[in-house]
């Protein structure tokens, strides 16, 4: 067997690109699932939270509804919403994550690419060894 010695001179950064863009893309699946189901946590817990803190009453026969005194209807309303249809929040946070994870690890891998190519110019690129058979 003889070993040969080889040197990688460039790298098509649009291939990895794309390899970089399914990986980063694969690797969010699970992260992304969990950002949703804390969210819709946190919109459940927002959600009960302001329902409580509407009729507090005092023990001098006083009752303050914090929410009107603090303006926070129209937010009550938009949890209301997203509470609502669960599901579809789910999903745009778990695609926007999945397809955002894919974009930004596609576009480092890009950036990488083209910034071993112009290292490679330089000082030669990196050698590897192989052994034929």
């Amino acid at each position: 067997m003889m070993n040969q010695q080889y040197t990688i001179q460039k790298i098509n950064p649009i291939s990895l690109s794309k390899f970089g863009c399914l990986l980063g893309s694969l690797s969010m699946v699970l992260p992304s699932v969990i950002c949703a189901i804390g969210s819709i946590e946190s919109v459940t817990a927002l959600l009960m939270l302001l329902k409580k803190s509407q009729n507090i009453s005092t023990d001098f026969m006083v009752s303050f509804d914090f929410v009107k005194i603090l303006h926070l209807e129209p937010f009550q309303a938009f949890l209301m919403r997203l509470d609502d249809q669960r599901a579809l929040f789910a999903l745009l946070i778990i695609l926007g994550s999945i397809i955002g994870g894919g974009l930004l690890i596609g576009l480092t891998t890009l950036l990488l690419g083209l910034v071993y190519n112009l290292m490679a110019a330089v000082i030669g690129g990196i050698e590897v060894e192989a052994e034929l058979s």
